[in-house]
This record gives structure tokens, sequence and C-alpha cells, in this order.
């Protein structure tokens, strides 16, 4: 009888609870493709990057749709057209697969929270303290305009 009382507290206690904890931020830019031609090896590798700081913050499914289309228009303003379309189309498939990385699928920035989530103004703010706390590979300018977005959804 107490195991059961233990078990109903412990499960009363996670299902209230929305606990959750922000990791720290991965890329490897544009998984298993080129991030640009041999002439011009990074030409659309920040466009991958900052596809990765959208799926490592998570967000609802039109912010997830957004993300993909913003990777497109990006890659397509690098003048690499037929690559954008690729990029997109390759993004969106994958949302398909039942073969989820953990660290590639959307919201993987997150533990302990569902898949398409909105953010809440203070998980932009934890967002915003765990890039600006590290991470000198990523442009200040752009972790600045990546919050923007975040916060002007």
């Amino acid at each position: 009888m107490s195991f059961l009382i233990m078990f109903l507290f412990y499960f009363i206690g996670t299902v209230g609870s929305q606990t959750s904890n922000l990791n720290s931020f991965e890329t490897d830019y544009c998984t298993n493709y080129p991030e640009g031609p041999k002439d011009r090896p990074d030409q659309w590798k920040h466009c991958c990057l900052v596809h990765d700081m959208y799926f490592w913050a998570g967000g609802n499914k039109q912010n997830r749709n957004a993300a993909d289309l913003e990777l497109k228009s990006c890659i397509e303003a690098t003048g690499a057209i037929h690559q954008a379309k690729i990029m997109y189309y390759a993004v969106r498939i994958g949302s398909y697969s039942p073969i989820k990385y953990s660290k590639k699928k959307w919201n993987n920035g997150w533990s302990g929270r569902g898949n398409f989530q909105t953010l809440a103004i203070e998980d932009i703010n934890a967002i915003e303290k765990e890039l600006f706390t590290g991470y000198d590979y990523i442009n200040t300018q752009l972790k600045q305009h990546f919050i923007q977005k975040l916060k002007s959804r």
C-alpha cells in the first residue's frame, strides 16, 4: 500500500510539473550536406547554423514551418537557388521520418518538454542568456537577430 501511495505522489508531481531545462546548443551546420560549393565551401553555412538554432530553441508547428522557409530563403539569398530547394525539401521530408536523432529534432534544446510548445518569454530569456554566455563562433549580430526573431513570433 505504501508503494502505491508513493507512486501516486510521484505521478501527480510529474504530471503537474512543467519543468524543463535548456541544454547547450550544438550544431553540425548542414547535416550530411555541404555548406557550399568547392570554390566557396562556407557559402550557406550560416543559414544552416541559424536553422539549427531554431531547431534547438523550438516552438510551435508554425515556428517550425517558418524556420524551414527561412533556411530556404537564406540559401536562395546566397545565389544557390537549386541548393535552396534541395535543402528545403530534405528538411521537410526528414520531418516525416520515423527515425529521429535527438540532436536533430525540433525543440532539441529542451529536456522534459513536449515537441511543439510555444515559447514563453521566460524561455526566450533563457535562450538569450545561454547564447550570450559563450558560443564565440556565432557572430554577436547573428545572435541578436535570432533573439529578436524569437521575440517577434
